[in-house]
This record gives structure tokens, C-alpha cells and sequence, in this order.
């Protein structure tokens, strides 16, 4: 009787799946820098030697309002928001593993500033006449 032993290597064949396509929060335009307002997660089904999930942001983030942690997926609030500049946001998130060549899938973050009161209401005209008849 001979024993034989066979040791498989796993090659990069998944891709990170998010666990939902499509995001959503809804933050206060007052909100303070560093504040997580949501956390992406994907997994990826190779073993250990690709299967480590880092995140970036790819498209939608002009100006820089947001950042995310690439290991735990927490988009923060990076800079001051404005509710009346912007109302809205739409991210395009990028789970990337760590295999060779890396293989890659996105999910959308779309985040609502909701808003605060903090403009004076303003006067079109310093002045207005009223004529009353009685």
C-alpha cells in the first residue's frame, strides 16, 4: 500500500463580491470630519493567498468630500459639506484583491446631504411699498 499525497495551489479565479450592489446613507451637511457614514463589504472566495479585499474610491468623488479605509471599507467624511453646493453624491466603490494579476468588481454608494438650517433668509430688495385703500 503507497500513500499519496497531493497539494492543489489556488490560482486567482473569483473576484470580490460586495454584498450589495447598491449602497445608500444619508448624512447631515453639518456632519464632522472623519464621521463613517457607511461600510462597504465584499468577500472573495480564493484562498488566502488572494483573497485579502482592499477598497478605493473610483469615480464620483470630485473635490474629495469622502475617503475609505481600504482595509475596513468605512467611507468617512473628509472635508466640510454644503447641502446647498451639493445635494447629493453618487461613489463608485472598487473592492480589489490581492492576487496576481488582481481581479477586481464595484458596487455604487449613493449618499443624500441632508440639510440644516444655517443661511439667514434674504430680502430680494432692501425696500418695498404697499399702497392700502380703504
Amino acid at each position: 500500500m503507497a500513500t499519496v499525497n497531493i497539494n492543489l495551489t489556488d490560482v486567482n479565479d473569483n473576484s470580490p463580491i460586495f454584498n450589495q450592489d447598491i449602497y445608500s446613507a444619508v448624512i447631515s451637511e453639518d456632519a464632522e470630519l472623519g464621521k463613517t457614514v457607511l461600510t462597504v463589504m465584499a468577500d472573495d472566495a480564493d484562498g488566502p493567498s488572494s483573497n485579502q479585499v482592499r477598497f478605493s474610491i473610483i469615480d464620483g468623488n470630485q473635490g474629495s468630500p469622502f475617503t475609505i479605509d481600504p482595509i475596513r471599507g468605512e467611507v468617512k467624511v473628509a472635508r466640510q459639506l454644503d447641502r446647498e453646493k451639493t445635494s447629493g453624491y453618487t461613489l463608485t466603490v472598487l473592492a480589489s484583491d490581492n492576487g496576481s494579476p488582481a481581479r477586481s468588481s464595484s458596487a455604487t454608494v449613493n449618499i443624500d446631504v441632508s440639510d440644516i438650517n444655517d443661511n439667514p433668509p434674504l430680502f430680494s430688495q432692501a425696500n418695498y411699498s404697499i399702497i392700502i385703500q380703504v
